[in-house]
Order: structure tokens, then C-alpha cells, then sequence
């Protein structure tokens, strides 16, 4: 029989409430702490009203907001939420400690911030780090948590760190996508914004119907049923390759000129369609050349 794991969640947020329910489904033994004692009311989790007194963490996970101020990420809560982990870690009862960040971090800042935060407070080799993005919404995070699409950790490359992070998804049954720090906090920004180019897109396309005198829901259902990106998720995600063939170019320049022709908005969005594949093919024939 395996021995009882412990968790403690810092920051008790939407993230934070939902990851304790789905730590507590695996198998934890959860402990939960906020700043505002009141955020932890109604939680499954036991409240951590001690902070000082010493125990063992198999598992530490920060939950707490990173906004964007002034145009870029803020880090206050953060380094606040990683200065309490580190007293944690620094009284730690026991061996090995996993400390997890589901906030959303821009890329870099698990191994810019995070790890020299956490490593220097407990023995070499005593702690690993785990970059674990949330794609719950915001609506719903309690279900999205305990039935996941998939799992992205983004490690260490520590075996031991791969392991435990595996038993905070073991019963959910779903893809477990284990990456470096820079890819999952890519991957959490490149999910969000995928989401806001479409809805932006379409916006567009409405705003150019009703300049054409049409309606633009019924073009975006057309586009939803008849566009094989819409329908097929795999469509168009092979990176490194640019599109080609007899519709999609002169299709783009087409509509481009047009737009533009009669001062229509929004024409830089396909600039940037255009501006990219061009870029995609300018590099993949150079590696065909050389």
C-alpha cells in the first residue's frame, strides 16, 4: 500500500479551489492557504492555520493571479506566494518536494523566477519543479479539473518530479503531455489566444458582411460547417509547413485587395496570415536548399 501523500495549495482562487477537488480525487491529502483567510471558506481541503509549524509537503502547488499591469505580467503575488513556499520548503519534515505553479507565467519565468525561488530554499536535489497550466474555464473550472482534455507538465526532467505530477491526473484516464518549462507556458498563452483569434476573426468577418450589405452570422455558420479547420481539429497543425496550392493564396490576396480597395477594417489580419506563411516558406525552402 502506498503511503499518504500531502498537498498544500497556495492561493484559493477559481485555480485554486478546483485544484484542490481534483487533488483531493486522487488521492491527497489537501491543505489549503490564502491570504484572505476568508477565500478558504467552503472548501473541501483543511485550512493551513499554522503556517509555522514544520511538516512535510510531498507536493506544493501556487495558484495565485499574475495580472498584466502597465503591459506586462505583474510578478507580486507570485513572488509573494513563492517567498511563503520557500518558508514551507525551508521547515519541510521530510525528503522530496514537488513545488507546481498553475498560474499563468509568460514564457521564461519558471526558470527565470520560480526554480532559483524554490531550489535554493531546501538541499540540493530535494526539490522539483513542475510547470502545470490550467485550461479549465473560468465558468466551469470545477468540472474542467476533475474531467480534463488533457494534462500539460512542464518539468524539470527530473524523474522523480514526472512521477508525482502523474498522480495528480492518475484516475482522470486523459493525455499527459510532459514538456519543457518554455513549452507548457507557451502552450497555456497559445491555447487562450487561439480562442481570441477566433472569436476576433469572425468579429472581422461580420464587420465585413455588413459592409457588403450582408449579415455576418449566417457567413460564420457557412464558414463553422464548411471550413475543414472548423471541424477537424488536426487541420493546420503541423508546424514548419506553410499553405500552398490552387485556393488558399489567391484566395487570401483576393479578399486583401479587395478589403482594401473599398477601405474596409480589419485588413491587417490578413496581412498577418500572409506575412507569417510567407516567413514559414521562406525558411522551409532554405532548409531545402541547403
Amino acid at each position: 500500500m502506498e503511503r499518504q501523500l500531502y498537498a498544500l495549495v497556495v492561493g484559493a482562487g477559481v485555480v485554486g479551489r478546483a485544484t484542490t477537488e481534483t487533488l483531493a480525487h486522487h488521492g491527497f491529502a489537501v491543505s489549503a492557504y490564502d491570504v484572505r483567510p476568508s477565500a478558504l471558506e467552503g472548501l473541501s481541503a483543511t485550512p493551513l492555520v499554522d503556517p509555522g509549524v514544520a511538516r512535510h509537503w510531498d507536493l506544493i502547488v501556487v495558484c495565485v493571479p499574475t495580472p498584466t499591469v502597465d503591459g506586462a505580467m505583474a510578478t507580486g503575488p507570485l513572488s509573494d506566494a513563492l517567498d511563503f513556499t520557500r518558508k514551507q520548503l525551508a521547515q519541510s519534515a521530510g525528503s522530496f518536494t514537488v513545488v507546481a505553479v498553475r498560474s499563468t507565467l509568460v514564457p521564461g519565468t519558471t526558470a527565470s523566477l520560480v526554480v532559483p525561488a524554490v531550489t535554493a530554499a531546501a538541499p540540493e536535489g530535494q526539490v522539483g519543479v513542475c510547470y502545470w497550466p490550467s485550461f479549465a474555464r473560468e465558468r466551469i473550472a470545477r468540472e474542467d479539473e476533475l474531467n480534463p482534455r488533457l494534462a500539460v507538465f512542464g518539468t524539470d526532467g527530473r524523474e522523480q518530479t514526472g512521477e508525482l505530477m502523474r498522480k495528480c491526473v492518475s484516475r482522470h484516464g486523459c493525455p499527459v503531455h510532459v514538456v519543457r518549462f518554455e513549452e507548457a507556458e507557451l502552450a497555456k498563452h497559445s491555447a487562450n489566444l487561439f480562442n481570441a483569434l477566433k472569436i476576433s476573426y469572425f468579429n472581422a468577418v461580420d464587420d465585413w458582411a455588413r459592409a457588403l450589405d450582408g449579415r455576418g452570422q449566417p457567413v460564420a455558420d457557412i464558414v463553422a460547417a464548411a471550413a475543414e479547420a472548423s471541424w477537424n481539429p488536426a487541420y493546420g497543425t503541423r508546424v514548419g509547413t506553410p499553405f500552398g496550392g490552387a485556393c488558399l493564396p489567391k484566395d487570401l490576396e483576393g479578399l486583401l485587395q479587395e478589403l482594401r480597395r473599398r477601405g474596409l477594417p480589419h485588413v491587417s489580419l490578413l496581412e498577418a496570415i500572409r506575412d507569417v506563411n510567407a516567413a514559414v516558406g521562406a525558411r522551409t525552402a532554405v532548409n531545402l536548399d541547403g
